[in-house]
């Protein structure tokens, strides 16, 4: 019969006795103790070599582990964890992985398991998941197509101003254009970043933003605010995502998550601060951190210019002949049909094109934006 696991000490005495006695064969004591010839051999061999001490269990953990994380990558691992606190052990790997490719970095639950023996790991509490179904999100199919854009919400510096961050980034790079600290959500203040933002990296076909000011205002036709109309006169399309649905921007609001953690918890004392505490974000984000989206690879390395430079001089716009052409007065009205029609102070200045559709009904339109309709019958605009 097998080994008895209460008396197998015992048994590897007597197996060792008869076998000394020179009495009995290595296939009789193999039959006799119910084990295979091998074993036998194997406690012979254990005997000759140590004694009596050779008839004890050895330890079955192996001396040596050829996958065994060394201690100079695990040390790694902690310093990079320590100088990125907020990255995972995915991120972390990506990093290392890219700054020293020849080393053989262990996957990334390995790391995490190192991390979370030095206490490096905080526990995450678990979320119910959302399902959302018929979203329309803010997208692009490549880089320098759209650009995206938001006022981060608004928080007190340490000498109590507030502060409104505008951010502008590709959603399919990840890249973040511009990050500016700024006292006010003005169309004054947010101007120049687009600015400067458009004759560096060219001018998109697309503008994504939510439905807050400066970017729309709800009241007025078409959501038309100055700075929107300055986009439409560069050729750039608003797209918005529907109210109170900020997951439709869900790239943007991301990055806005890891902004928030990494540069506001405590705020900078004055704006100066703050700002430069959103110049190295924006240095890190861009060019160091790793992204799981763009397996592992920083958003510097997938960005692509717009395809359009930008234009020092705004072209005078063009309709179609059959187009009714107005230009609006100061206070927002068109002259027709003998009387004052209001369409929208944003547009003050501009020529607007009027297009029947139906009998009495017209299609209003700046540039190549319908902006509404307006029914001569009931005298309004939809």
């Amino acid at each position: 019969m097998p080994w008895k696991e209460t008396t197998k000490m015992v048994q590897r005495g007597e197996l060792i006795e008869k076998w000394r006695s020179r009495t009995y064969g290595v296939s009789e004591l193999a039959e006799w103790f119910g084990v295979s010839r091998p074993t036998v051999y194997q406690w012979i061999a254990r005997y000759e070599e140590s004694g009596p001490e050779g008839l004890v269990d050895r330890p079955s953990i192996p001396k040596s582990c050829p996958h065994r994380t060394t201690d100079e990558i695990a040390e790694a691992i902690i310093a990079a964890k320590r100088a990125w606190s907020d990255w995972g052990p995915q991120k972390l790997i990506d990093y290392l992985r890219r700054e020293k490719p020849n080393v053989a970095w262990p996957a990334p639950s390995t790391a995490g398991r190192i991390l979370e023996s030095e206490g490096l790991v905080k526990k995450r509490r678990k979320r119910r998941g959302l399902s959302l179904h018929h979203v329309c999100r803010l997208s692009a199919s490549e880089s320098g197509e759209m650009m995206t854009t938001d006022h981060k919400g608004e928080f007190r510096l340490g000498n109590r101003q507030y502060c409104y961050p505008l951010t502008i980034a590709d959603p399919v790079s990840r890249f973040v254009y511009r990050l500016d600290a700024l006292d006010s959500r003005s169309i004054e203040r947010a101007r120049p970043g687009f600015e400067k933002v458009f004759r560096e990296y060219g001018i998109p076909w697309f503008a994504g933003s939510d439905n807050g000011g400066p970017f729309c205002c709800s009241r007025a036709l078409g959501g038309l605010t100055r700075l929107a109309v300055w986009w439409i006169r560069m050729g750039i399309t608003p797209v918005r995502i529907h109210p109170g649905c900020p997951w439709e921007n869900g790239i943007h609001e991301r990055m806005h998550k890891t902004l928030k953690a990494e540069t506001t918890r405590p705020p900078a004392e004055t704006m100066a601060g703050q700002q430069k505490r959103f110049d190295e974000f924006r240095d890190v984000f861009n060019h160091v951190r790793p992204h799981e989206a763009l397996d592992g690879r920083s958003p510097a390395t997938e960005l692509r210019a717009c395809a359009r430079p930008y234009p020092e001089r705004l072209l005078p716009i063009e309709y179609p002949g059959h187009f009714e052409v107005r230009r609006v007065r100061p206070a927002g009205q068109i002259k027709w049909q003998g009387g004052l029609l209001f369409i929208s102070q944003a547009l003050a200045g501009e020529w607007i094109g009027l297009q029947e559709i139906d009998d009495g009904v017209w299609s209003i339109y700046f540039a190549a934006v319908e902006l509404g309709r307006y029914d001569e019958k009931t005298n309004s605009i939809s």
